[in-house]
């Protein structure tokens, strides 16, 4: 049972969390209106595409997603969004993978011992169920490929499995690939 000051601290958390996140948006978008973001793509000119690999690192944080996929999207009007995709994917991937390598090493030891704890035996079914397994990885690579959802969820929910980093590597670049084709893509569609 969770006492009350328990739960009061995890709010505070989640309220936290929430405020940093509506705060990048917010940050976002007086960068994208102020023509910051547009500047910044003008001024990286035939480095746009190292542009896209910085931006491609801020991708994979909640809390700087919204900026660099701000800058993602300007890019993406100018170059081809394959290209952008490409090269932010590839900043996106590693990152990911630097996280997965901490996940890896920290979380998921602490996860599989809370799951081992269970009084009636329940959670330790739900790691031998192939189906549970596949649902749960798919979870997680939905939060690394679709850009609203936290690179970190993915990573941490993935870092339970057994992948290796090679493989985790090339699944985060191709997840982080398509999310990053899509929003460009859809940003050119708005354009017109």
């Amino acid at each position: 049972m969770q006492h009350r000051g328990e739960r009061t601290r995890r709010w505070v958390h989640i309220l936290r969390d929430s405020l940093v996140l509506l705060a990048s948006i917010a940050l976002a978008a007086l960068l994208v209106s102020l023509g910051v973001v547009h500047a910044l793509a003008s001024f990286l000119g035939s480095w746009a595409l190292g542009g896209a690999f910085i931006a491609g690192i801020f991708f994979s944080s909640i809390i700087t997603t919204a900026p660099a996929a701000a800058v993602l999207i300007e890019l993406s009007q100018n170059l081809p969004p394959v290209l952008v995709a490409a090269a932010a994917a590839l900043g996106s991937a590693l990152a990911d993978a630097g996280l997965f390598v901490l996940v890896r090493g920290h979380f998921a030891e602490d996860a599989r011992y809370l799951l081992s704890l269970s009084r009636h035996g329940h959670t330790a079914f739900l790691g031998h169920a192939r189906l549970v397994h596949y649902t749960v990885t798919l979870i997680g690579a939905l939060c690394i490929a679709l850009p609203f959802l936290p690179d970190e969820a993915g990573v941490a929910i993935l870092g339970l499995s057994k992948l290796s980093r090679p493989r985790f590597f090339l699944i985060a670049y191709g997840l982080n690939f398509a999310g990053i084709l899509a929003l460009g893509l859809a940003a050119r569609g708005f354009q017109g």
